[in-house]
């Protein structure tokens, strides 16, 4: 029998505090996935086409993972693929995008086994302008397969993901969430029944607030759901789940 002996490590906060942000970065890992960094931009005065987040290094070579969630509330078109300092080529996960109306979309994308880069930046790019819009990133080491892609949207509630099922025995599972108001708060909530890690609540855009958590889990996960406690249930929320080995 194999065993799969979760690591943990500390990990740094991305170099930009944002204060909404709930909850230390800390870095899990399981069969060598490793949580590494989080970068965020937002942008709520005047229209943009691109919006790239703070500075922030990948170091060490090649064979990243990089997620990249690009949130805008004019309407629901597909951003343009994101680019970055290490020019990498980006991919959809097209089954992950979230829209609870068509004025506002949460689009995420990937890059696997991309090439690091110093002081660079991850941009969001769209093929119209967008006054409040927010680009929030989370990378990884040791993973880069696409597994699940899935997204819910609603008018209120507690932000609550598909139902889904891993296929492979380690894997990261990240869960974006865009809400609607800038006054809430995240907190953990589950991914699998087991309490998440990594909560972040970034990217403020308008009248949304962008955020998320993540999950480094041992062992297939069969028919789970992802959820994070909102301070405020009232509001509309779009949740984006994705799971790499």
């Amino acid at each position: 029998m194999r065993w799969f002996i979760p690591l943990l490590f500390a990990a740094a906060l991305h170099a930009q505090q944002v204060p909404q942000t709930t909850g230390a970065i800390a870095a899990t890992a399981s069969a060598g996935i490793t949580f590494l960094t989080h970068a965020e931009g937002k942008n709520t005065s005047g229209g943009v086409t691109a919006l790239a987040t703070n500075t922030f290094s990948v170091t060490g070579g090649s064979g990243y993972l990089i997620v990249v969630a690009c949130r805008q509330d004019t309407n629901n078109t597909v951003p343009n693929a994101p680019t970055d300092s290490g020019s990498n080529t980006y991919t959809h996960a097209s089954a992950a995008d979230s829209s609870i109306s068509t004025t506002d979309l949460l689009s995420v994308w990937y890059v696997a086994n991309a090439t690091g880069f110093t002081n660079g930046t991850v941009q969001c790019n769209w093929p119209v302008s967008h006054t409040f819009t927010s680009t929030v990133v989370r990378v990884y080491k040791n993973v880069g397969t696409l597994d699940v892609a899935t997204n819910a949207h609603s008018g209120s509630g507690t932000p609550t993901s598909p139902s889904f099922t891993t296929t492979t025995a380690a894997e990261a599972i990240i869960a974006f969430v865009s809400t609607g108001s800038t006054s809430q708060t995240f907190t953990a909530g589950s991914i699998g029944g087991v309490t998440a890690t990594n909560v972040f609540a970034d990217g403020v855009g308008g009248s949304q607030m962008t955020g998320g958590e993540d999950l480094i889990v041992s062992g297939i996960q069969t028919s789970i759901t992802a959820t994070i406690i909102d301070s405020d249930t009232t509001k509309a929320y779009e949740i984006s789940v994705v799971s790499f080995h």
